[in-house]
This record gives structure tokens, sequence and C-alpha cells, in this order.
């Protein structure tokens, strides 16, 4: 037949991928003969076999000799989903920061049967790299049942979310179309189960190193309050911001917060980035403060558990559990169109987390 070639092929595919996407061919489903799509298509037998070879390498249906072509049982629009990262990796595939590291960890680390989390690094709004064109040939071949963000706020530039008919989880813009929502980690909730679980110590004194970024400072008058009423004693000038780029400065910032008689000093350090914490538990060490002479909490982004020189009170969020919670505001979409709205996880310390 004339015109035989890329063009009917993609025809072909593109149709019947559509009729799996839109339930037409549910999971399972046996899928017309090669004969009938030809005939249908009026094209012919071996431009179907190419089209259905193109859906079979991704991942939505099978061949099976004299029993047909059937649709996979967990086909890759319903069962995979796309994490994307604001980061690319070291040489060594280690992460600059600490939440980026747990969740590429917890995204290895996905065990839910019959589905699958793929993540996409430091894909922007440059066509050039390989992951950017990774996820945009599966974003156009239909490949994701959802998008999951995390540390990418300018993602939304690039992406054009309300150009996609698949959720999107993460960072939304202001006016957001039902299939894009939020699930943030709001960073007062560290700080307030922080102080929390202060009062639960002998502790009375303590202070707070935030990164130098204005949220440090947005944050310091709330903390005094909470400090105040649960009988705390934090003061304006123990609250102190460092870049976690600088240990010399966190050195400084440390040295500036540990000052005065010991009856008077700061007997916990609050460490409101864990990206502080190698830098600020080696300042304690340098400065000749033993671990009973000043406690250190921290944000913690668990799994991954930031490097420490001393003994360190976690309190943050398990990404484990955020990827679990944004499949399943995915999941719940995909089925009957439910708006994903806004969420918030609470930060907890690492003993609850343990516990489930």
């Amino acid at each position: 037949m004339a015109g035989d070639g890329g063009g009917k092929r993609d025809e072909v595919s593109d149709a019947l991928r559509a009729k799996i996407r839109n339930g037409s061919y549910p999971p399972g489903e046996r899928l017309p003969t090669v004969r009938e799509v030809a005939a249908e298509f009026n094209t012919s037998v071996l431009t179907v076999h190419r089209a259905l070879q193109e859906l079979v390498e991704d991942g939505f249906i099978v061949t099976d000799g004299r029993r047909g072509t059937r649709v996979v049982e967990h086909p890759p629009h319903l069962c995979r989903y796309g994490l994307i990262v604001g980061e690319d990796p070291r040489k060594d595939g280690s992460y600059r920061t600490a939440n980026l590291a747990a969740s590429t960890l917890a995204a290895s680390a996905w065990d839910q049967p019959n589905s699958t989390v793929v993540v996409y690094r430091a894909s922007n709004t440059h066509p050039e790299p390989l992951e950017h064109q990774r996820l945009i040939n599966d974003l156009t071949s239909g490949r994701l049942a959802g998008l999951i963000l995390h540390a990418c706020p300018a993602v939304g530039s690039w992406l054009r979310p309300r150009e996609l008919t698949i959720p999107v989880v993460g960072m939304p813009p202001d006016k957001r179309p039902p299939h894009w929502g939020g699930l943030h980690f709001i960073h007062v909730h560290f700080l307030d189960r922080a102080i929390d679980e202060l009062a639960k110590t002998s502790i009375k004194r303590f202070a707070v190193l935030q990164d130098a970024a204005a949220a440090g400072i947005t944050h310091a008058e709330g903390v005094l309050k909470r400090a105040a009423a649960k009988g705390l004693d934090c003061r304006p000038e123990r609250i102190l911001c460092a870049p976690v780029n600088n240990p010399q400065w966190v050195l400084n910032v440390v040295t500036a917060l540990m000052q005065g008689p010991a009856d008077d000093r700061p007997e916990a350090l609050v460490i409101g980035d864990d990206n502080l914490l190698p830098a600020a538990s080696a300042a304690l060490d340098t400065l000749g403060f033993a671990p009973d002479q000043c406690a250190l909490y921290s944000m913690a982004n668990f799994p991954y558990r930031t490097p420490s020189s001393r003994a360190v009170v976690r309190i943050g969020w398990d990404h484990e559990e955020f990827l679990r919670r944004a499949v399943a505001l995915i999941d719940r979409y995909n089925r009957d169109q439910t708006p994903i709205g806004d969420h918030a996880m609470a930060a907890r310390p690492e003993s609850e987390h343990r516990a489930g």
C-alpha cells in the first residue's frame, strides 16, 4: 500500500495507545488481530507489526503467539510514576543537599508491588541533557501515571502542567488546575516539634542555627513565642544564620552562639537545615564542648542520615512516606478525578518514623 511508513505506523500506535490509556482496552484485554487493525487503518500487516512492537517496547502490550496481543496487567500509564529532582548528582553519585539525597534513596527503595518510581535528575528548560529528553519522551509516549516534583520550584516555567493530562504533585502555582497539587514539608513544623521535644527534657536554654535564607529570619518570632510558652529560654541573639557551604562561617556563628558563662550558655543547639549539621557538629568539637554540654537537635530528611560527629536527635520527614502519599494522590485523581489539592507533612522524630 502506498504511503505505508513511519507516519502510518505512528498513526496506528498512537490510536491503540490512546485506547489503552482511556480504558477502551483495559489491562489484560486482548487487542484486535493484526489483520483487523490493518483493515481498520487501511495499511499493511508489516506496518501494524511495527506499531505493535513500539507499544511492546513502551510497556503497554505483550504478544503471546497464537493467543494474540494483550494489554499488560500493569501498564505504565497506571503504574509508573516520575520523580523530578532539581539537582544533578556529583561524579561519585552523591547530592549536595540532604533532601534530594533522601528523595533519590526513597525512590531506589520503592517496593510497592506492580509499580515503579522513575527518577529524572536536573531536568530543566534546556532540551540538550539526556535526562530531560528521557522525561519528555516518557511524557509524549504516555508512559507515566503522574509526576512528582521535589525541590524544583522553577519546573512550572517549562513543564506547563496545564497542558499535561496526567496529575502532578509538587510545588503548585497559585492558580493550579485540579490535576496539579502540592505536598509540602513545612519548615516551621520542624522548629515547633524540636521545641516540643526539648520541653520533654531537663534542657532549658537553647540556640537555633538556620540556613542563611529569608525563612530563617521569618520564623524567629514564632520560635521565641513557642519557647516562652513551653518555659524554655531562647533569645533573639541566639537565632542566627549561616550558609551551608561555608564551614568556617558556621564555626564563627556557633562560636557566637555558645559564648557566655556555663550557667547561661545554650544547653542545646537546634539545626534548622540538616546540610549545616556536619559543620555544626564539627564546630562544637573544635570549641571543646562535650556531647553532654550541648545536645544537638537537627532537621532530618529520612532515610538519608546527614553525617554528624556526635549524637543527634533527628526530627523531620520521611521521603518514603512522601512518595507513598504522592502516588496515592495521583492514583486517586486518575481513578475519579478528585482534585489533588494542597497537603502538608508534619515533621516527626526519628523514633516515630521507625515505629511506622
